[in-house]
């Protein structure tokens, strides 16, 4: 195969690859209205208003999914923005000494609270180098700052899988 073709079928890939991750399920911002996302995806796991008054609903994801959606609606209930939450620049944004609310604000609520040893931990599940499952697991001080973060891989122990787990974090 020649270099040239090589180029040609990375050009006629790349926009649907982009498109896709830009539109999840289709939704068309400035265009999509409320009716439209709810009969395409059904109700949000979580439905709140942003600074400037928007409403925003967030997909996240279920005890066994590693994906998560935000989308924006504007005062005429059509969508201002439909983005993918959990992607590696939202993970790079994460810095010590962050609010929960700061967090909520970056990763949408987690998919685990837990406590160990008077500590409270957060934990969202997230596509980590493309489509590698990972869990994000935040501790908090005792001020519940962030203290710190790890990365950790989704897989069992001699399975050799990344695939979710009944809603249990393994």
């Amino acid at each position: 195969m020649r270099w040239w073709s090589v180029v040609v079928a990375a050009a006629l890939v790349l926009p649907a690859v982009v498109s896709a991750q830009s539109k999840p399920w289709g939704i068309d911002p400035g265009r999509s209205t409320m009716k439209d996302v709810r009969s395409k995806v059904g109700m949000p796991s979580v439905i709140k208003f942003n600074a400037e008054g928007d409403e925003v609903w967030e997909y996240n994801n279920n005890p066994t999914g590693f994906h998560a959606y935000r989308i924006v609606f504007g005062p005429d209930n059509v969508v201002k923005s439909a983005r993918r939450m959990r992607v590696d620049a939202d993970r790079l944004q994460i810095k010590p000494g962050m609010t929960t609310k700061e967090l909520v604000e970056i990763m949408g609520e987690p998919s685990l609270i837990y406590f160990i040893r008077d500590r409270l931990y957060w934990e969202w599940r997230l596509h980590y180098f493309g489509d590698q499952r990972h869990r994000l697991v935040a501790e908090f001080d005792e001020d519940y700052q962030l203290k710190s973060t790890m990365l950790l891989g989704a897989h069992y122990r001699g399975s050799g899988t990344t695939h979710g787990y009944g809603g249990i974090t393994p």
